[in-house]
């Protein structure tokens, strides 16, 4: 199916902050998924768990909506996710994790209208806890500042800094709590499309073999973003595990388009298809049970 896409509003910048005597306050803020216009990899160092990266990251204008109710004072968080049984346990970590860290009591409740692809590479549920961590801040009147946000989204998630930040388009490095924006993304358009299919982030990074024994610099990374076919280091170890995103592939560079894994997969992002491209994504929209296909623009 088409997915309808956001507003291209970013984040929460319209949430004012409770006045001083007000005791609650509902807001509606979207959440958008992001893609990596380049994403390179370097080997994982010695007893390390995690791979370092380096990555040029966008948001696009395809979001998840979020309601949420605040009241100050003593209370739970309580959040519920359509699609997700348990809830955004991300969104419930980066509740508690903010309350903690700006020694603030209050009841927070969030309801999340769930609109981009769940384990798709496209950060949805990252985008929708560095929403919410962004949101408190605001509503709180900024108690924490911008760095003590970024670590505080740093406990909860590899990419959740990029979106408490405000998800503009920035270099992401480390694990993802490195992040720096930048001026020189202009506005792209792309096509995504996710074969409805599943792929363990672990599982990709199991099967990744290292092409590059150290990481980009900025110069060269912004090289590689700025390509028409961008980068992703991650794609080989992704279509091994996945047969149906290898066929999205071979039938994509068949057509002579330019395929762009997101994040460690399995949406597949395609920069501005002519006519017959984006007849065959929607061809294979309806070929896979479940998928689903945007039209986006970076924010």
């Amino acid at each position: 199916m088409t997915a309808p896409a956001a507003p291209p509003a970013q984040f929460a910048s319209a949430v004012q902050p409770l006045l001083s005597g007000a005791d609650s306050a509902s807001v509606r803020v979207f959440a958008p998924a992001k893609i990596n216009l380049a994403l390179t990899v370097g080997p994982r160092p010695a007893g390390a768990s995690f791979h370092p990266l380096a990555s040029v990251m966008a948001s696009v204008s395809w979001a998840d909506e979020l309601h949420m109710h605040v009241c100050r004072g003593p209370g739970t968080t309580a959040v519920a996710a359509r699609d997700v049984p348990d809830g955004d346990t991300l969104v419930t970590r980066a509740v508690g994790e903010f309350l903690q860290r700006a020694e603030l009591q209050a009841d927070v409740r969030v309801s999340i209208d769930k609109r981009v692809p769940v384990g798709a590479g496209l950060g949805g549920g990252s985008s929708d806890a560095g929403t919410a961590l962004r949101t408190l801040n605001r509503l709180f009147g900024e108690p924490l500042s911008a760095l003590a946000l970024c670590e505080t989204a740093a406990a909860v998630g590899s990419d959740v800094p990029f979106f408490a930040l405000g998800g503009y388009p920035a270099v992401v490095r480390g694990r993802g709590e490195l992040v720096r924006m930048v001026d020189w993304v202009s506005e792209r358009r792309f096509t995504i499309l996710w074969p409805a299919e599943h792929q363990p982030t672990t599982a990709v990074y199991g099967r990744y073999v290292p092409a590059r024994d150290e990481l980009p610099d900025d110069c060269e990374l912004q090289e590689l973003a700025l390509a028409a076919t961008g980068t992703n280091d991650l794609t080989d170890a992704a279509l091994v595990g996945s047969p149906r995103l290898a066929r999205v592939f071979e039938l994509l560079h068949a057509r002579g388009a330019k395929p762009l894994l997101c994040g460690s997969g399995s949406a597949v992002a395609v920069p501005e298809p002519d006519e017959a491209v984006r007849r065959l994504l929607d061809e294979l929209a309806v070929a896979f049970p479940g998928a689903r296909v945007a039209d986006v623009q970076t924010l």
